[in-house]
């Protein structure tokens, strides 16, 4: 993303809303569940899964079970289909296969610097690179935009991340960076929920504040908003190497109405923001973040991270799906509309058990019919896009 790119987002959108939430519950997913589960009326049952985290067992009104909602696993996500989306190669595939732009990926470990650095560069000394861990999500150890000569600096850096956060194999991917802005697609049970936008830490000149004045008063005005509070903007190493590469410092007094971006990294714990443009965006982006989704088999809800290079952009690239997507961005967006992705769940997942099962009780789910037609039209997706893999993989033997 570049500067141009955060400017653009809010000369575009139709909703330019700041929300300043002044108290949430709590933001861990699971006990969201819970809260919203109780608060619908259904039927359930607390309990623990890995790790101490919050379970939810979802049952009929006589006390059968249905499915449950543990150790980040959405019910009718396979197992399998879980394990794909973190095997970002395999993923990358079957997207391919399915007609989908996305990414073209390298792995290497942890000793392959040099090699890496030289097969991106031996075509084109100029590329930019992103370097990220293959199995690790959250935006950690995630680098963008990197030139040749802070390759090593920023490949040392996911790797250090990799370690320190894990015990796993040190493996890193490598790939063209794609012009554009981010955005993550939230989809639950084949429907798209919401499209938000992930801006990283950037500030707006006044023509007279330097960027890390500007940085302060940011941050003064964060604390004011209960779901930005905790994670302040830090003026660190790598914002700095980001703003030289840019010909920029802490120092720099940026032109009044100017925005500059002081990171790469598009997540809010390190600064961002997070901005709604499910009505903004064209049909094609909506499409592709749905047809994503279904492109994996046994996957049925997750999150797509998206590329465009506007909101009409008719070939966004997908760089990466997640089975189990932190859902803040959609509850607590910074700019714009505020979304029900939990709810949604619940009412389809029950709706669809009743249309299957008739139950002798059932809930009184209002539109219950809109979310059965919804998965069903879905699941016809699925299903020629698996026979499209099919064909696209025998034409390649």
């Amino acid at each position: 993303m570049l500067s141009s790119d955060v400017k653009y987002i809010f000369s575009n959108i139709s909703n330019n809303k700041k929300n300043v939430y002044k108290r949430i519950p709590t933001l861990n997913t699971m006990r969201q569940y819970v809260n919203i589960t109780k608060r619908l009326g259904f039927n359930y049952e607390e309990g623990l899964g890995r790790g101490n985290q919050k379970a939810v067992t979802l049952k009929r009104i006589d006390g059968t079970i249905i499915g449950e909602l543990k150790d980040m696993k959405y019910p009718n996500n396979s197992r399998e289909s879980m394990k794909l989306v973190k095997d970002k190669i395999a993923a990358e595939k079957l997207l391919r296969l399915s007609g989908i732009y996305t990414t073209n990926s390298t792995v290497y470990n942890e000793n392959d610097l040099s090699k890496a650095k030289e097969e991106f560069y031996s075509s084109k000394s100029d590329r930019l690179a992103v370097i990220k861990p293959i199995n690790m999500s959250g935006g950690l150890g995630v680098n963008v935009r990197i030139n040749e000569n802070d390759f090593d600096y920023f490949w040392n850096d996911t790797v250090n991340i990799i370690k320190g956060t894990s015990n796993r194999e040190v493996n890193l991917m490598v790939q063209d960076y794609i012009e554009g802005f981010e955005a993550r697609a939230v989809v639950i049970e084949g429907k798209l929920i919401s499209i938000v936008a992930r801006i990283p830490a950037y500030v707006v000149g006044n023509g007279k504040n330097s960027i890390k004045n500007l940085v302060q008063i940011k941050n003064r005005k964060r604390q004011k908003c209960a779901h930005l509070r905790k994670r302040p903007i830090v003026l660190d190493e790598k914002k700095e190497k980001f703003l030289n590469y840019n010909d920029l410092n802490f120092k720099s007094i940026p032109n009044k109405g100017e925005f500059v971006l002081l990171s790469s990294l598009s997540n809010i714990s390190n600064g961002g923001e997070m901005v709604d443009i499910t009505d903004d965006v064209c049909d094609e982006i909506k499409s592709s973040a749905v047809k994503s989704i279904a492109a994996i088999p046994g996957l049925y809800s997750g999150g797509v991270d998206l590329i465009m290079k506007t909101f009409e952009d008719k070939e966004p690239r997908v760089i990466e799906i997640n089975a189990w997507p932190m859902l803040q961005s959609t509850l607590y967006p910074t700019y714009g509309k505020q979304y029900a992705p939990q709810e949604y769940f619940l009412k389809s997942f029950y709706a669809v058990d009743q249309f299957k099962n008739s139950p002798k009780q059932i809930y009184d789910i209002e539109n219950h019919n809109d979310y059965v037609r919804n998965l069903m039209i879905f699941q016809q997706m699925k299903n020629e896009i698996h026979k499209q893999q099919i064909l696209n993989n025998l034409e390649k033997l």
